[in-house]
This record gives structure tokens, sequence and C-alpha cells, in this order.
């Protein structure tokens, strides 16, 4: 079992190097050519196909991305709705606050200028962070005996420091247990609707107010 938890790690990291390391190359490309939000979504597309080959390779740890547990009402549904509103708008808040501190880097500032961005942060994006960290990671670690918590909790951890700085540490995490404990107990996707609700409606709705 620990050899399935490093091996979920090193592809993790894996995935990770590689988006890293084709985004700096893209970005070299003129915008004329290859604007920002393509040099986003095709390290992700790539890093998610090279994780599923390798992953699936040999057939060691097979992982059902989209077994569905209990039944999601729409009560449910709206309550989790609303948590995620309650994340999103204290983080803003909490992080607007400090930047007027003067501390650098701490707002949460979106960028809407390109259809290309868009389709990454409110479809491509969501769909390959869920399939990596909560189809693949929480899969994988669940199975390895660290249980739901632990899964929940790690690949939250690992959600929120893929995303490169502090103030997107803290909303990603909170929002990775959050989207987790759906994956876990419900089907991933519910999570799918719920990241793909959060980046259009209330992320882009707190840079539109």
């Amino acid at each position: 079992m620990k050899q399935r938890i490093n091996h979920t790690y090193l592809w993790l990291f894996l995935y990770q190097v590689i988006c890293l390391v084709m985004s700096a190359l893209l970005a070299l490309v003129p915008t004329e050519i290859l604007d920002e939000g393509w040099a986003l979504i095709i390290p992700v597309v790539v890093g998610n196909i090279v994780l599923i080959i390798l992953s699936r390779s040999g057939g060691k740890y097979p992982v059902n991305y989209f077994e569905t547990h209990r039944k999601m009402t729409w009560q449910t549904f709206l309550g989790f709705f609303g948590l995620v509103f309650l994340i999103q708008g204290i983080t803003s808040v909490v992080m607007a606050l400090v930047d007027s501190l003067g501390v650098d880097g701490f707002s949460l500032d979106y960028e809407f200028d390109s259809f290309s961005f868009i389709l990454y942060s409110g479809i491509i994006g969501p769909i390959a962070e869920e399939l990596v960290f909560r189809g693949f990671a929480i899969g994988n670690l669940k199975e390895s005996g660290g249980g739901k918590i632990g899964a929940i909790v790690l690949s939250a951890i690992a959600f929120g420091l893929m995303h490169g700085n502090l103030q997107q540490f803290v909303l990603a995490s909170l929002m990775g247990i959050v989207f987790g404990y759906i994956t876990v107990e419900y089907s991933i996707w519910w999570t799918l609707l719920m990241h793909f609700i959060n980046n259009f409606i209330l992320a882009y709705g707190f840079e539109l107010i």
C-alpha cells in the first residue's frame, strides 16, 4: 500500500512538471499565434493523457473515476453550493483585506480577456483538475488504506499546492475538501458540476459585481 501512495504522489508530481514545463515553453510563443488560454489548455490536456496512460500501465492501480455512491438531492446540492459560495466570499474578503494592508500577492484577481482563457478556467481546467485530484488522487489514496478522510485531505492539499501561490492555495485547499467529500460520498459528476458553477458563476460573479 505504501508503494501505491508513493506512486500516486510521484505521478501527481510528474503531472505538475509536465504542465509547468509545457506552460513555460508555450509562453514563449507570441500571443498572436497562441494566446494564454490555449497555453494553459494544452499542458493540462497532455498532462492528463500522460497521467492516465502511466497510471493504467500494466493494470496495477485501476481506478473507477465515475463510480456513484449516495443519491444526491437538490436540497443537499444547494447546501454544498451555499458552502462553496461562503468559502469563495470569505476568502475573497480576507485576501483583499490583507492585500489592502500592503502585502503583495494576496488578492484574488481574475482576468477574462480571451475566449480561450474562459474556456480553460470555466470548462477544461475544472475537468482536468477533477480527473487528476478527485478521480485519480482520491481514488488511489483511498484504496491505499488511508481511508476517506485521509484521501480527501491529502488530495486537497495537493490541489492547493498545484495553484502555486498562497491565496489560491488557501482557497483551493478548502474547495478541495468540499469537492473531495462530494466525490467520495456522491460522485465525481456532482463535483464537476459544482466546480463549473464555482468557476463560472461564483468566481466570475465576484469579478463582475
